[in-house]
């Protein structure tokens, strides 16, 4: 449930940072923001595994295909629902931000947070952090009520769902370049760049710091299990 929770919080934090290019693919520029560390983390990617990972976002399609995988939708229904992602968990989360929205017009409206969050919110799992952070992105009575009006359920759904395929997608292309050579890993991304038409400003870079983001990933999905 929690993951469910700071799907649509996490899409509204923005990194500050520098635009400058780092990298395209097609008409897609890859900015230092894209790929600046965010301050409220510790920066252990190198800067060259940082662009990759921001590559692999835009060419993950296009590797899939030059991989001949294919992630169904029922595998991606499966897991979603594994995720928490069944009706009722969807419901479930689209009230919880509910519940949030309209703690937080109670502290617009002069009410005290800590009495509102536990008087509100702490009986339903919540957590005071989430409630703060909630106000910290949304900060105005407009705000607060337009996210309201939103189908929350529907994007909540599409944002799990699409964070399903990614991780799916990213684990069998992990086993697929696994079983490649180094040369043939490079000679894979080599071509998926030129399909793409990636081009990446750094110097320092290399095709083979994808197996870098690929590890990322790797990771980040060993520890949502």
């Amino acid at each position: 449930m929690y993951a469910l929770l700071t799907l649509l919080l996490g899409s509204i934090t923005a990194i500050q940072a520098s635009a400058t290019e780092v990298a395209c693919v097609g008409e897609i520029a890859i900015s230092e923001r894209d790929i600046a560390c965010r301050s409220s983390e510790p920066c252990r990617a190198s800067r060259e595994d940082r662009i990759a990972t921001a590559i692999l976002s835009l060419v993950v399609d296009v590797a899939l295909r030059h991989a001949a995988i294919v992630v169904t939708d029922a595998e991606i229904a499966e897991a979603s629902a594994r995720a928490g992602g069944s009706a009722e968990g969807i419901r479930q989360a689209g009230e919880m931000y509910r519940k949030l929205a309209r703690a937080a017009l109670r502290v617009i409206d002069g009410a005290d947070a800590e009495s509102v969050y536990i008087a509100d919110l702490s009986e339903y799992g919540i957590s005071r952090a989430m409630f703060d952070d909630f106000r910290k992105k949304i900060t105005t009575r407009s705000a607060i009520e337009a996210f309201t009006r939103r189908d929350l359920e529907a994007e909540l759904r599409h944002d799990l769902d699409t964070s399903v395929r990614w991780t799916l997608s990213l684990d069998r292309l992990a086993d697929f370049l696994v079983q490649q050579s180094d040369e043939d890993q490079r000679l894979f991304w080599l071509q998926v760049f030129s399909a793409t038409r990636t081009v990446v400003h750094d110097q320092n870079f290399d095709p083979a710091h994808m197996k870098g983001a690929l590890k990322k990933h790797e990771v980040t999905s060993t520890n949502r299990q």
